[in-house]
């Protein structure tokens, strides 16, 4: 029996519709832009990290403004080019606050590890930026399901398993390191004995 062709293809389609899929892989996309870019301006170029995270945030912002316009709100957009643009930039700086509470909550008051607040501030963007995107800078009034004609959302829908199953696997994975503190939750890395006993 193929589980695709039952009822769970319809429930699966309303629950991870063709808006938010093509705004996950947007958004994932960004992510990584972020750590790379934020790594080369750090080392590859010798800023420090207060001048390199602002740098690569403020670069990262407008790629997944103009990648969220063309990939994920295609249809039914209402605010003018200039809405968009200034209602941007204050979700933006909205998102700055949010990480800089988060960092003087956790590391400054409470003595976390500097990546926590990354972590839960990244968490935090993505269901925050999801619905101000979609409700305040792009006033879409689109159905989600509009552009579900999209080839990232034909593929992700054709391999939603193996991502399910590949999610899954990375959040059991961060959870253990998170609770033995390796890298990004600490100093500690897997690299030192995995490699010394491969050698």
């Amino acid at each position: 029996m193929d589980i695709t062709k039952t009822r769970d293809k319809i429930t699966f389609s309303n629950l991870f519709n063709a808006q938010i899929v093509n705004y996950s892989v947007v958004y994932a996309v960004g992510l990584l832009i972020f750590i790379v870019l934020k790594q080369i301006l750090k080392h590859a170029i010798g800023l420090s990290g207060e001048l390199a995270l602002p740098i690569a945030f403020a670069i990262t912002s407008v790629l997944s403004f103009i990648t969220e316009r063309k990939i994920v709100f295609i249809n039914g957009v209402r605010a003018s080019k200039f809405q968009q643009i200034y209602r941007f930039v204050f979700k933006t700086a909205v998102d700055v606050g949010i990480f800089f509470v988060l960092k003087f909550t956790l590391c400054d008051m409470l003595g976390a590890h500097y990546t926590i607040p990354f972590v839960l501030s990244a968490i935090l963007f993505y269901f925050f930026n999801l619905y101000f995107d979609r409700l305040i800078v792009f006033d879409s009034i689109a159905k989600c399901d509009d552009n579900s004609s999209s080839r990232i959302y034909a593929y992700f829908f054709n391999n939603r398993y193996v991502y399910a199953s590949a999610i899954l696997a990375l959040a059991c994975i961060g959870f253990v390191y998170a609770i033995f503190k390796l890298f990004p939750f600490g100093d500690m890395t897997v690299l030192r004995m995995d490699l010394y006993h491969q050698y």
